[in-house]
């Protein structure tokens, strides 16, 4: 995942960094409790429908998990070759583009993470987002809960 420097972003403005960070923390902490859901398949006795159902629930679940990581990575990436474009433009290094370049460049919504900056234009990053996310601790949520009906069984 390209990263930029601490120079850059404090340059370009941490709010955004500060909002994928949550993103990245909250997309984790739902591969790691959707990776543990396995383990009481493993442990108890279920019975093979029971197991089939949750299963395929659980691959749906890991459907939005990868889609919400892949918008992700996919935005960033975007972010680096713009700060690079502006650089390039600009005869700068990428260290020194700022906030104020991004902005005067038009590309503001490629800085939207959690919701939308000052200038952008765009709405379909962030709600993508939002839905990604909302959806994916809703099905994570009740595949909890069906393992915990399978077991108290």
């Amino acid at each position: 995942m390209p990263r930029f420097s601490s120079a850059t972003e404090q340059l370009i403005g941490g709010e955004w960094i500060a909002e994928r960070r949550l993103l990245g923390r909250l997309t984790r902490t739902a591969f790691a409790i959707a990776g543990m859901l396995w383990l009481p398949l493993l442990w108890f006795g279920i019975e093979p429908h029971e197991r089939q159902l949750f299963s395929t629930t659980q691959y749906q679940l890991y459907l939005l998990l990868l889609t919400l990581w892949g918008y992700d990575y996919r935005r960033q990436m975007r972010r680096a070759e713009y700060v690079l474009q502006l650089a390039v433009s600009q005869a700068v290094a990428p260290q020194n583009i700022g906030w104020d370049d991004v902005l005067a460049g038009g590309r503001v919504s490629l800085f939207d993470v959690l919701r939308r900056r000052q200038g952008s234009r765009g709405w379909f990053a962030v709600v993508f987002t939002w839905c990604l996310l909302v959806g994916s601790y809703a099905l994570l949520s009740r595949q909890v809960f069906r393992m915990v009906a399978i077991i108290a069984d």
